[in-house]
């Protein structure tokens, strides 16, 4: 059962029975969201420490890029075994 409701912009607030409800709207928007160590916002995706993947492109941050397919057109990159089997050649 529902007691009071306010909405305040993007987030409605329900107290209930059991406690406080709380609900973002259809569509929310935002500028920014953080959780932990990751934060996503307008310029992209970043991971404290870690990789990020922006407007200025893909940065690894020294991490290991794993379980990527064979690269098949010309602007693909290639993974270690496509190029070890060039070099064994």
């Amino acid at each position: 059962m529902i007691y009071k409701k306010w909405n305040l912009h993007k987030i409605i607030y329900r107290l209930t029975q059991d406690g406080i409800q709380i609900e973002l709207l259809k569509d929310s928007k935002f500028d920014s969201v953080t959780t932990g160590n990751t934060t996503l916002n307008t310029n992209g995706l970043t991971i404290k420490e870690g990789p990020s993947i922006t407007k200025q492109g893909i940065n690894a941050g020294s991490k290991q890029i794993t379980n990527v397919a064979d690269g098949i057109n010309a602007k693909d990159a290639v993974n270690v075994d496509q190029l070890r089997s060039v070099t064994a050649k």
